[in-house]
């Protein structure tokens, strides 16, 4: 197990230091925001998200609030189980930028990945697209007086942000999601973490990807050449019995 893997680990145990926390919401529109280029070919967000594939049905991890206080630290606690917001600028991948995907602190459900993540200027992680919306629940948002979306985990229901409609082409979303919500897990590492991840909120292993052989399409077996009759030789062995009849003495 990779040191990076192991420290994915320790985040998912609450363990890693919690950034500063306020109660101001995170409903800022960008400013100034500089938004990397969509890439035209998704393939490392497809494969993700193949990789990541799982029922419609996801499994409930419902724990008790002493549970949450156990494995989260208090800022951790504070944003995805009672709703709070981190201050702008003060979380862990705001500015961050490794090759991977972020999962849910809670329970690890693999959320969004690194393909998917543009810099808003707001100070808070955001995406312009999530892994799987399998994997989210959203509903309006009051409590700060202005009418949002929230963003909830739907296998724990961790708080995770709000999302927005003012994000890049061409989803024009942007998931503001608070750092303490997340974990960020390398690529490198992700097959291992999601068969852990699997495994751990009650999903059958994934089945093993056919290899190049498996998939080369099966070659139909040639037909049988019928044999062809040799009339040369037939006429010969004719000529044969006639002669041979009538010379009974050869």
């Amino acid at each position: 197990m990779s040191v990076r893997f192991r420290n994915c680990l320790i985040g998912l145990l609450g363990l890693i230091p919690g950034p500063m926390i306020v109660e101001a919401a995170a409903d800022e529109k960008p400013k100034n925001a500089t938004v990397s280029p969509v890439p035209e070919s998704k393939e490392k967000t497809a494969k993700t998200a193949r990789t990541a594939k799982s029922s419609s049905k996801l499994p409930r991890m419902l724990r008790s609030d002493r549970f949450w206080r156990t494995k989260l630290d208090p800022g951790q606690y504070y944003v995805t189980r009672r709703k709070g917001t981190e201050q702008a600028f003060s979380g862990m991948y705001w500015n961050h930028h490794e090759d991977g995907i972020y999962a849910c602190i809670g329970c690890g459900t693999p959320l969004f990945d690194s393909e998917a993540k543009f810099d808003s200027g707001t100070g808070w992680p955001s995406y312009w697209q999530v892994i799987s919306r399998n994997y989210l629940k959203t509903h309006p948002d009051l409590s700060s007086g202005l009418l949002r979306t929230e963003v909830n985990c739907r296998v724990c229901d961790a708080h995770l942000g709000h999302v927005f409609d003012d994000g890049p082409r061409p989803t024009g979303l942007r998931y503001c999601i608070n750092s303490a919500s997340i974990n960020f897990v390398a690529r490198e590492d992700l097959k291992e973490y999601i068969d852990d991840w699997r495994k751990a909120i009650g999903l059958p292993p994934l089945e093993p990807e056919p290899t190049a052989e498996e998939k080369k399409p099966e070659t139909e077996p040639s037909p049988v050449e019928k044999p062809v009759k040799n009339e040369s030789t037939d006429a010969e062995k004719n000529t044969e019995l006639r002669e041979s009849s009538a010379n009974p003495g050869r």
